[in-house]
């Protein structure tokens, strides 16, 4: 069993600015949170629901005992939140416009810091659209050693944070060090370096930027074969970035079930016949080679799926 799990919501109203009309923003904490933490949580030592203080009394009415609330605002005194907000505020703060991307910085920024706090070993966050179907951890002991963090790659140039896996407490420390790093690049310094075109560079250009940067990352592999399966021969499993889940339920953008991305690493293996999906006592598999490898997660984007896998 792997020892902690941790969510994050903020919601709506925490912005700085401007309100925000992404559907997946919410004021309140949505059903499918209950869902999937639900589902999840079995496979876990402890499992953590950050919250903000507003938000805490309303949420302990839903969750049950079990899920552990903590006050995000707790972990402010932290010198990492402090580093991390003045650099995204000196140079990011048109960001805050956005409340989804804002959001998106936010939810990596405070899982590091409560890892980091509260000295914790072997965590994982998970976006709250995933389904997590494993819950050994000894490939994870193998993999990774202390300050070292983990997640997949889902195309260039984006990685997932959909499971994020920190070893302990330092490896909080590094992943939350080297966003500080490129938030200090600046916008400017970033797009003039990688050649990112779109209006917007995310927390998922992040990651992929820090993946490829190597220093304390492990890949989680997405694939059994070729360069997105690194550390597959330890994991004998795969993990979903977007692509299977984007698959068998859709997407947020309105693409019905059998959706793939060609863009996508695994986009492109399925469109070549190389893998299939399939279900065994109602757990997914990759299907390679006529073997089946365990799917750690489904990353269900399609919020009105999910309660078909559960």
């Amino acid at each position: 069993m792997i020892n902690n799990l941790v969510y994050v919501f903020i919601e709506n109203t925490f912005t700085l600015k401007e309100k925000d009309t992404h559907p997946y923003t919410y004021n309140t904490l949505p059903e499918y949170y209950l869902d999937t933490i639900n589902f999840n949580k079995k496979n876990f030592g402890k499992t953590y629901l950050l919250v903000t203080e507003k938000q805490k009394s309303l949420v302990a009415q839903k969750v049950s005992a079990d899920i552990n609330l903590v006050a995000i605002e707790t972990l402010h005194g932290s010198h990492l939140y402090k580093s991390f907000q003045q650099a995204f505020q000196a140079q990011w703060l048109h960001y805050t416009k956005d409340v989804f991307l804002y959001h998106a910085f936010l939810r990596v920024l405070y899982y590091c810091l409560f890892v980091y706090e509260l000295n914790l070993e072997n965590t994982i966050h998970a976006e709250a659209d995933n389904l997590i179907f494993q819950d050994n951890i000894e490939p994870f002991n193998t993999v990774f050693q202390s300050g070292e963090f983990g997640f997949s790659n889902e195309k260039i140039p984006n990685s997932a944070p959909a499971i994020i896996f920190l070893k302990d407490k330092s490896a909080a420390e590094n992943l939350l060090n080297l966003h500080i790093k490129l938030l200090n690049r600046g916008e400017n310094g970033i797009r003039h370096a990688c050649g990112i075109p779109f209006n917007y560079i995310t927390d998922m250009n992040f990651l992929f930027f820090i993946s490829q940067y190597k220093k304390n990352y492990k890949m989680l592999p997405c694939l059994p074969c070729g360069d997105q399966s690194e550390n597959f021969n330890k994991f004998n499993m795969v993990f979903d970035p977007t692509s299977y889940g984007q698959y068998l339920g859709g997407t947020n953008n309105g693409h019905c079930s059998g959706f793939i991305d060609p863009e996508h690493f695994v986009g492109r293996e399925l469109l070549a016949n190389n893998i299939k999906i399939k279900f065994i006592e109602n757990k997914p598999y990759v299907d390679y080679n006529d073997c089946d490898v365990p799917l750690f997660n489904l990353h269900i984007q399609n919020k009105k799926a999910i309660k078909n896998f559960l």
